[in-house]
């Protein structure tokens, strides 16, 4: 097997990001499975009630049996890859401590390649959002507390519950002045689906 240059590359790799972490991590689940159902083949090979093999000629995978076991290893990484992937886009962006997102609704629309999102999002006191984009719309309504809100392009406002906003796409914003207390907002996302929904500016 290729164990020994691969934990090599991996070792290299070690100061490469998360993603390519984990994606590694799941590569080295895959050989370990392959490893164990070569394991399989070979004692399905063996004379009943022995440990030796009848020859090398019959242990020895066919190309056949060999592209089947690295298909379906090959399936199992990339579809547990896409579905981390499809979770990490659907789950709200990393946030500052003492922020968080909740996602109250989630559709497809109003146009192809976007998607609608409604989510609840909560500021606590002192805290000051890192200023970021979206990938489409932000239409929000201040349900509690206030806090300064710069957004690139307009003069600073200073928001407070009952107020509404709108930031257009791709527009940084945030990175102003915290409030006293906390704040909890309203906010209708409309992205371009597929991209994560906040990215640092």
């Amino acid at each position: 097997m290729t164990r020994p240059l691969w934990d090599a590359r991996r070792q290299a790799q070690l100061d490469m990001s998360g993603e390519l972490r984990v994606f590694g991590d799941m590569l080295d689940e895959v050989f370990a499975a392959i490893d164990n159902c070569i394991a399989r083949l070979e004692a399905l090979d063996q004379p009943y009630g022995t440990t030796k093999p009848r020859n090398r000629e019959n242990v020895m995978l066919t190309r056949r049996a060999f592209t089947g076991v690295v298909s379906c290893a090959i399936c199992a990484v990339a579809s547990e890859f896409m579905a981390t992937e499809a979770e990490a886009q659907a789950a709200p962006p990393a946030a500052t401590a003492g922020v968080t997102r909740k996602i109250l609704s989630q559709s497809d629309g109003p146009a192809a390649g976007y998607e609608t999102l409604l989510v609840e999002a909560t500021i606590e006191a002192g805290v000051a959002v890192g200023r970021h984009t979206h990938p489409g719309i932000e239409s929000a309504y201040v349900l509690e507390g206030g806090f300064e809100l710069p957004i690139q392009g307009q003069p600073t406002r200073i928001i407070k519950a009952g107020d509404a906003f709108q930031i257009p796409p791709e527009t940084p914003h945030a990175g102003g002045k915290p409030g006293n207390a906390k704040s909890r907002i309203l906010i209708t996302y409309v992205v371009q689906k597929g991209k994560p929904l906040a990215s640092p500016a």
